[in-house]
């Protein structure tokens, strides 16, 4: 909402004090937009043309064609004007050299933070006063015409500051968007996206409008990295399990074919090795095969 008030100057002059809170990122990034005088015509259409004659450090002159209107009457008016400029400050002051139908003309912008993240002031103070005399009949509505005119430029640069900020938003979702396509978890989940809200996503992107910052773009898209990342989790388990199971399979049979050596040898090297149990293996076969042999020969005897 824009705030205006109007003033008077000490010698006499129209004036109007405006303020006007505008979405950024800092209160320096709006500074540097208003400091850009030559692409005022393309936010504010009471100028129609804008241009740096010169520029030395913080000091520059400007000229200015400017469109007015006044009851029924319609003209351009020519200014040629020193622009000051105070980054410190984040204040830029602006007078007359010389101009069409203006004795003088003076004007400052400041821009300062707020406390509401996202959002900064932009106070704007103007004074003028006409190359020919204003009876006092009209001079109320000189005023009134300064304090519309004042007002206008704050709307116009609210409406242009909320429109570049929405683009930055966008563009810092499409940044986001487009590196998780490009992350290997997309791939890994891309078949594993089922159980998450996607109607939630749609409407966090197609509410872009509502963030205050690319910060909150950002945040809103990574609220729903959390459950990719966990089905990221979940894949990787699965994929991870046959490749457990393989090796626990591996490692059993592995043990069975050691089971199976080692027995192998304890038989081999135990009963046909250097052994001590061979002679005497050798020696009970021998003693059953002479009792068989006695006992065959009694029997035949009978």
């Amino acid at each position: 909402m824009v705030e205006i008030k109007g003033l008077r100057g000490p010698a006499g002059e129209f004036g109007a004090v405006g303020r006007v809170e505008v979405p950024a990122n800092s209160a320096r990034d709006v500074y540097d937009f208003v400091c850009d005088v030559e692409q005022q015509p393309g936010w504010n259409s009471g100028v129609k043309q804008s241009k740096v004659l010169d520029a030395k450090g913080n000091h520059k002159t400007l000229h200015q064609v400017l469109q007015w209107n006044f009851l029924t009457l319609k003209g351009d008016m020519h200014f040629i004007l020193d622009q000051t400029e105070d980054p410190s400050a984040l204040e830029i002051r602006t007078e007359l050299q010389r101009g069409t139908m203006m004795r003088r003309f003076r004007s400052r912008v400041t821009v300062s933070a707020t406390t509401t993240p996202g959002l900064c002031e932009v106070e704007m103070e103007m004074f003028m006063q006409p190359a020919i005399f204003v009876p006092p009949v009209i001079r109320s509505v000189v005023g009134m015409q300064v304090r519309n005119q004042l007002g206008s430029v704050l709307d116009a640069l609210q409406r242009c500051l909320q429109q570049r900020h929405q683009l930055s938003a966008g563009a810092a979702a499409a940044a986001a968007a487009a590196a998780w396509l490009s992350h290997p978890l997309h791939d890994l989940v891309s078949d594993d996206l089922d159980d998450l809200s996607s109607d939630d996503l749609a409407v966090d992107i197609e509410d872009s409008d509502r963030w205050d910052s690319p910060r909150a773009a950002t945040s809103a898209l990574r609220r729903h990295l959390k459950p990719l990342q966990a089905a990221a989790g979940a894949c990787e388990r699965r994929r991870a399990e046959p490749a457990g199971a393989a090796a626990r399979d591996g490692a059993t049979g592995k043990g069975q074919l050691a089971a199976g050596w080692v027995s192998e040898r304890w038989l081999t090297r135990g009963l046909l090795g250097r052994s001590s149990w061979l002679p005497l293996l050798c020696a009970v076969v021998a003693l059953c095969w002479s009792l068989s042999l006695y006992h065959a020969r009694s029997l035949l005897q009978f």
